[in-house]
């Protein structure tokens, strides 16, 4: 049945919804698509990573999202870790030095 494994997925990844009807779409709950944007852009930025088409969707999501505890927590773990930081999480203005804001 058409769409069956997109409903499956959400079923054990709580973080994504689907919409519903012919033209249905899963995608990440707002509570959480400032993270994934953020984490996007890092890798856009630090690893060149080619996001064609999609940067004004993840400027949009960084917005609407901003970065919260939690995240703020993970980026201070990962600069631990591995001694690197996530700079849209620390100062999300930086999004606008990319002229997506």
């Amino acid at each position: 049945m058409p769409g069956e494994d997109a409903r499956r997925f959400t079923d054990i990844c709580d973080d994504f919804e689907r919409s519903s009807g012919a033209g249905a779409i899963v995608e990440p709950q707002d509570s959480v698509k400032g993270d994934l944007a953020r984490s996007q852009l890092y890798m856009m930025v630090f690893y060149d990573l080619p996001l064609h088409g999609s940067l004004d969707a993840l400027a949009a999501w960084h917005v609407a999202d901003p970065p919260d505890d939690v995240e703020r927590w993970r980026n201070n773990l990962i600069d631990q870790l591995q001694g690197s930081r996530n700079p849209f999480i620390d100062y999300p203005e930086m999004v606008r030095l990319l002229g997506l804001q």
